[in-house]
């Protein structure tokens, strides 16, 4: 069987907090860099992401099972998908409109690596904002 131990990481900085109480208007105020990386490959590494916004499209995705595909599409760019994660089986592809040229897309990964970094993002965001959860 093909093996593909690369580690997957899904980071963030908050850079732009919203203004509290925490409303829906929290996804367009979280605003901060995202790095996507798959081993030594970068999948994905833009500053200005709302943070929040993709957050939220993650822990839908989570919560249906993560059996469907997932595209992330921000209000902020007319690009699309902004980033995109193709289930088959056992692997995710991941792809981005913006993604290094020297990185071959997709980036294939096991998909069980990809949901522990997406679950790893979605509990550190949870701490970074708590309040989050609230508009979830």
């Amino acid at each position: 069987m093909e093996r593909f131990p690369r580690k997957c990481k899904l980071e963030f900085e908050i850079i732009e907090k919203p203004n509290f109480p925490i409303t829906s208007k929290a996804l367009s105020e979280t605003e901060g860099r995202l790095l996507v990386s798959v081993g030594k490959d970068i999948v994905f590494d833009e500053e200005d992401i709302l943070l929040a916004e993709f957050y939220l499209a993650l822990t839908v995705w989570v919560s249906q099972g993560c059996l469907n595909n997932f595209k992330y599409d921000s209000m902020d760019y007319e690009d699309s998908p902004i980033f995109e994660v193709k289930v088959e089986d056992t692997f995710v592809h991941i792809t981005s409109v913006w993604m290094d040229d020297n990185v071959s897309a997709p980036v294939k990964i096991e998909k069980q690596q990809f949901l522990d970094a997406v679950n790893s993002f979605i509990h550190q965001f949870e701490i970074e904002l708590p309040e989050i959860k609230e508009i979830s």
